[in-house]
């Protein structure tokens, strides 16, 4: 396991790139032509992860996993609003390289 300080730099980094889904998947889902509602349902899945990833009371281990389901859940998520693409897959194997920062088990084999 990371050490505590190389773990907290890391799931801060990890869990802000979970955060930043939130504005491109609205503003993606937007541009699709997607009504507001709808993209807002859709792109509000990082945010719900991201603030459980940030709350400090949750272990370790749920935080990692937290920022590893919201993660996976926006690929889900921009594969839905780009209606299928292939090209819209390629962003879960970018999530599952990032998630092996955490250098533990958990995420991985969730996500």
């Amino acid at each position: 396991m990371l050490p505590a300080e190389n773990w907290r730099r890391r799931h801060l980094a990890l869990a802000l790139v979970l955060l930043w889904h939130f504005p491109a998947l609205l503003a993606f889902g937007l541009v699709q032509g997607f009504p507001v509602w709808h993209v807002l349902v859709d792109s509000s899945v990082p945010l719900v992860f991201g603030s459980l990833a940030l709350w400090p009371r949750p272990g370790r281990s749920l935080r990692s996993m937290s920022v590893a389901v919201g993660l996976i859940s926006s690929s889900v998520v921009l594969v839905h609003l780009s209606h299928g693409l292939i090209e819209a897959h390629f962003h879960f194997f970018v999530i599952v390289a990032l998630l092996t920062l955490y250098q533990d088990w958990k995420p991985f084999l969730l996500a």
